[in-house]
């Protein structure tokens, strides 16, 4: 079963959101984005590292460790597509920061925490990002993600893997207890000839036959994305990206066999206008 969170990153571009956001994340996080081009770049990745502490926290927070829960917790049996608004991150990632400080401090203590964390956007700290002040609390708790071979990420404490993404205003996070792949793209970033190059010189067969005989340039671009983005997380899952293998091999079945033989099947989501989205993970 797998769980992809969705968040429209528009919110982000408020200087009072990212600093409420900053304070989930942990030190390794707030490093990372603050290496990201300042601007979009830096919005899309501090989208997605908010996404790993909401999936993180909902994993921990459901009926069985081991199973990806849904937003209340409730289990799940497929793969759902899960569109959430920052407030609803925020509020989530909130309630388990106030459960946890009150089994770990006083009441008291607490409330000082609180305090500290609006304070953010009144104090600056020197010689560093400014975006929080000095010993500025971390409300998140540390994932401790790793990378294996191949590049696949995971949780290593909750052995959960798990796959990021993000185009344009939008940033996406996929979990599965199994080896997951998760890409999204905004539509129109590669131009029409551009497409075309591609699937001239990478796709398989088949893939071009479709591909040519459709009539129109928008249903040519729909196809397109659909079969980039099932090729970038077919490369996510297996681990090295988009090997030529990856991109000589057709898409357009419901799913395929690695060279082990392990079975794999795309899943798309057509819910964001102008994106295109697929998720690549293991049956069952």
């Amino acid at each position: 079963m797998a769980l992809v969170y969705i968040l429209q990153v528009e919110s982000l571009l408020q200087d009072g959101n990212r600093r409420r956001c900053r304070a989930f994340l942990d030190q390794r996080q707030r490093e990372k984005t603050d290496r990201r081009r300042p601007g979009p770049e830096r919005t899309r990745s501090l989208g997605a590292e908010i996404l790993l502490q909401y999936a993180a926290d909902r994993y921990l927070r459901g009926p069985e460790k081991g199973e990806a829960p849904g937003p209340g917790g409730e289990r799940v049996s497929q793969t759902r597509w899960l569109e959430l608004s920052l407030e609803e991150i925020l509020e989530a990632l909130g309630e388990t920061a106030r459960q946890e400080r009150r089994r770990a401090a006083s009441e008291e203590f607490w409330n000082e925490t609180l305090s500290g964390a609006r304070e953010l956007s009144r104090e600056k700290k020197r010689g560093g990002n400014p975006e929080e002040p000095e010993g500025a609390p971390c409300l998140g708790r540390e994932l401790d993600t790793v990378t294996e071979a191949g590049g696949k990420p995971r949780f290593a404490r909750l052995d959960l893997p798990y796959s990021v993404s993000h185009s344009g205003m939008y940033a996406a996070v996929a979990v599965d207890r199994g080896r997951v792949g998760l890409d999204l793209q905004r539509m129109g970033s590669a131009a029409p000839a551009r497409q075309e190059n591609l699937v001239e010189r990478f796709f398989a067969g088949q893939e071009k036959e479709a591909y040519f005989s459709l009539p129109s340039r928008q249903e040519r671009e729909r196809l397109f994305y659909r079969m980039w983005c099932r090729k970038e997380a077919l490369g996510k899952l297996l681990g090295g990206g988009l090997t030529r293998e990856v991109l000589e091999g057709s898409v357009l079945g419901a799913g395929g066999e690695d060279r082990f033989g392990s079975p794999y099947i795309w899943e798309d989501y057509e819910g964001l206008e102008g994106y295109g989205a697929s998720l690549c993970r293991r049956p069952g």
